[in-house]
């Protein structure tokens, strides 16, 4: 067979570049689907997640000290929603997708599922608490000394509006996304047809395509996700076509060794979160009251509540990506935090 010349072949070469410059800018992708055109924030460099990376943990640092030691309580809820806002835009410039931070429309109904069944056990085991004196005494509380609308606006919007959206959005979704990213060293775009498979495909169309995704496999393994995909995979018009659906994109082409350490990190940053708002909460509690006072007591009431709060951050990130929603630990959340609060109420009344 006669050999083309280099110039044929180079024309050749170029030809096949345009059209799938074209296909990828708006054109018919190999699915025949009508591909909308790639903008920067949808082709984030390594360097711009690391920039986000470290903008989010300023600002969550940041606004650890002064929300908690400036701000007016009045203001509580309005401006934990703004700081989440700006987290969101954060996120939005490096270039992070819905479903990377467990906001795809495909997972709501598992993350409502998920959600519902851990917070229905979580309800239960704060129920049973009160049967058990050392835990009874634990919810006499100064904060609960409200009355019926005061608790209303607690358990229904401060609780989860002025804390569980903050610290869900932060922690559970775009910091993890963001960890992985960075960690996992640089987005790699991987053949979707095969969840195993870390060889990139040509340009096609990216309209709801995780860039991401070729870890899937090792972390499904990994997190024990495997069966439940599986279940939601075929044939279910709900879910998109991505088999990474099921589980969201925050495990992307990550190794289970890099999906731990970002689960680990995020949950170690929640636990330190929650040292500044400790010290007057202890303060506020009857049965550790007294212990504030005295150095050591501080120190170890402190370090209980940083420890408490990272294995809570290590069930709320493992249940974000098993049902691939930030639903799910958000829902959970509310019912730790509402619920405890509500027994804390009915106990004092």
């Amino acid at each position: 067979m006669q050999r083309e010349s280099p110039a044929v072949e180079r024309s050749e070469s170029e030809h096949a570049i345009r059209i799938a410059h074209r296909e990828q800018a708006g054109g018919v992708g190999h699915r025949g689907v009508v591909a909308r055109a790639t903008t920067s924030h949808e082709s984030p460099t390594p360097q711009r997640s690391r920039t986000a990376l470290t903008v989010v943990v300023g600002l969550l640092v940041a606004w650890n000290l002064v929300g908690n030691l400036a701000v007016p309580d009045a203001w509580y809820v309005p401006t934990n929603l703004a700081v989440a806002g700006a987290l969101v835009a954060v996120a939005w410039w490096a270039g992070l997708r819905a479903r990377e931070v467990g906001l795809s429309r495909g997972t709501v109904t598992q993350g409502v599922r998920w959600g519902g069944v851990v917070a229905a056990a979580v309800l239960v085991v704060v129920a049973l608490g009160t049967l058990v004196p050392f835990a009874a005494d634990a919810y006499t509380d100064e904060r609960v000394d409200v009355d019926g609308a005061g608790l209303a606006f607690y358990a229904l919007v401060r609780i989860p509006f002025g804390t569980v959206v903050l610290e869900e959005v932060a922690f559970r979704g775009i910091l993890l996304a963001l960890l992985v990213r960075v960690l996992a060293g640089r987005p790699t775009r991987v053949d979707v047809t095969d969840p195993g498979s870390t060889t990139p495909t040509a340009p096609h169309d990216t309209t709801d395509e995780d860039p991401t995704a070729g870890g899937l496999a090792r972390a499904r393994r990994w997190l024990g996700l495997r069966r439940l995909t599986r279940r939601w995979e075929p044939g279910d018009e709900a879910q998109a076509a991505h088999p990474s659906e099921a589980l969201g994109d925050a495990a992307g082409s990550a190794s289970p060794a890099v999906l731990w350490q970002a689960t680990w990190v995020s949950s170690v940053l929640f636990g330190l979160w929650h040292i500044v708002p400790s010290i007057p909460a202890a303060r506020g509690n009857v049965y550790v009251g007294a212990t504030v006072e005295d150095p050591l007591g501080l120190v170890a009431i402190v370090a209980a509540a940083v420890a408490t709060t990272t294995v809570a951050g290590l069930v709320f990130c493992w249940l974000r990506l098993r049902s691939g929603s930030l639903l799910a630990p958000m829902i959970a959340h509310v019912a730790t935090n509402s619920g405890s609060f509500t027994v804390a109420w009915l106990l004092a009344s």
